[in-house]
C-alpha cells in the first residue's frame, strides 16, 4: 500500500477547514460536506493534482463498508421509534431521494454543457 502522508494531510486539512466553516459560519451544514466542497474546489482550481489525494482516497473507498456500521447500529438502537414513525420516515426518505436525484441530474447537465462549451 502506497499511502503517503501528503495525501492524508490534504484530505484532513480540507476536513478541518470544513469543520471550522461549519462551526463558525453555517452550523446547519456539516463540516464534512464543507470539507468535500473545499477538496473539490482545490482539485478543480489546480491547487494540487488528483494523484496527491488518490492514495488516501483509495484507502477510504476500499474500506467504505466500515462507514455504514454506525448508522446500522443507530437503526437497531432506535428501531422501536422508527417502527412507530414509519410513514414519516418513508415519506422523508422518498422525498429526499427524489430531490437528490433531481438536483444531481440538473448539476450534471449544467456541468456537461459548461465543459462542452470550452
Amino acid at each position: 500500500m502506497n499511502l503517503n502522508l501528503v495525501s492524508v494531510f490534504i484530505v484532513f486539512l480540507c476536513l478541518f477547514a470544513g469543520r471550522i466553516i461549519s462551526t463558525y459560519l453555517t452550523p446547519t451544514v456539516p463540516g464534512s460536506i464543507w470539507g468535500m466542497i473545499i477538496l473539490t474546489l482545490l482539485l478543480e482550481l489546480g491547487a494540487f493534482k488528483k494523484n496527491h489525494v488518490e492514495p488516501f482516497s483509495n484507502l477510504l473507498l476500499k474500506n467504505m463498508a466500515l462507514f455504514f456500521v454506525p448508522p446500522g447500529v443507530g437503526v437497531i438502537l432506535y428501531f422501536d421509534l422508527i417502527k412507530r414513525e414509519i410513514f414519516p420516515v418513508l415519506i422523508s426518505a422518498a422525498f429526499s431521494t427524489l430531490l437528490v436525484m433531481f438536483v444531481t441530474g440538473h448539476v450534471f447537465q449544467f456541468l456537461s454543457k459548461t465543459k462542452g462549451e470550452n
